[in-house]
Parts: structure tokens; sequence; C-alpha cells
């Protein structure tokens, strides 16, 4: 006869659910973001966005100066501003103290459903609304070149930029990879 002797240790596994009673502005989240500061940034379908500090949520609305209070994605970039895009109101940058609005506008495209917010290791912000792209650089928006552009011919699900920082764009027809090689270059003539 052979017997077994085995010790069974099980994990623990602690949840905490947060939803609108315990002070989410909205329960429908679109979107969320960790901060090099360590809060977490959650954007609501409805409720705007919100900051929250491990204890308490901290609401930021149209009423407050964002551009819209659907948000569809947020991301940080290299100067620790946190940027955010609202359905049908365009995109606000938070610096810590104000929210600056950059409407359609000043896009010069639409946004407004499911847009894309991402920043690459050069500090570029890249905004995506259907198959349009633009890059924020010199506190201008400007339109990707047409020779990149043309292989974007359906709506842009998502941008990364992998360990080599190479940039790849997600579509709803297949992948785009630019090598960190290529150099896309945004210029004001472009758009």
């Amino acid at each position: 006869m052979v017997t077994f002797s085995c010790q069974v240790q099980s994990q623990t596994y602690n949840f905490q659910f947060y939803n609108v009673q315990e002070g989410l502005p909205q329960s429908k989240v679109n979107a969320i973001l960790q901060d090099s500061r360590g809060f977490l940034w959650i954007g609501t379908a409805g409720g705007g966005i919100c900051k929250f500090d491990g204890k308490n949520f901290t609401q930021y609305s149209s009423r407050d100066g964002i551009a819209g209070d659907i948000i569809t994605d947020i991301v940080e970039d290299h100067d620790k501003n946190i940027w955010f895009t609202a359905s049908w109101g365009g995109v606000t940058k938070f610096d810590g103290r104000k929210f600056t609005i950059y409407e359609n506008d000043a896009l010069q495209t639409a946004i407004g459903g499911n847009d894309i917010i991402f920043c690459d290791s050069k500090g570029r912000i890249w905004i995506a609304e259907g198959s349009n792209v633009k890059i924020y650089k010199n506190g201008v928006f400007n339109r990707i070149p047409s020779s990149f552009q043309k292989y974007i011919t359906s709506q842009v699900t998502d941008i990364i930029e992998d360990s080599k920082h190479n940039t790849w764009i997600s579509t709803h027809n297949g992948i785009i990879y630019c090598s960190a090689t290529d150099t896309i270059e945004i210029n004001k003539e472009a758009g």
C-alpha cells in the first residue's frame, strides 16, 4: 500500500467592488489608467473622469472644464499630464491644476465614439478617431502624412509601442506596423 501526504495551500484573493454607492460618478467604466504617482484615473460613460487615491474618488465633469462626460481613453504623457478623449467633445489635458480642451476644430476632425489616445516613447500624443490619426507636437495636432495614413483604411482600435519602440496600430482590417527606424515627419503642411 502506498500513501501520499500533501499539504494544500490556498491563496486568498481580496476583491473590492466599486460602483455609484462607493463613489463612482457612473457605473459604466470605459477606461482606466494608473498614473506615475499611483492614482487611478477612471473614465466613465456619462459621469466624466475621476481620480481614485485608494480611498476616495474625486470627480471631474464638463462642469469642471473637461471636454465631455463620456470618456473613451486615458493616457499620461512624459510630463505627467493626464490626457483623455471624450465622445463628441474633443480631448482634454490635465496638468494637475487646470484643464485644457482641444476641441474638434483644433483637431481638424470630429472626436466622437471609439477614440484612442496614446503617448509614444518620443513623448508624442497620438489620437485616433475612426481611421483618422493625428499626432500632437509643438502644441498642435497634425495629421500623419498620407504616405502613412493610406494604410489605415478602417477604424483604429488601439495603438501600442513595443519594447523596441516600433509602433503597432490595430484596425478592423488588420495591423499596421511602423518600424522605430522609420520616421513619421509631422509638419504644419501635412494638416
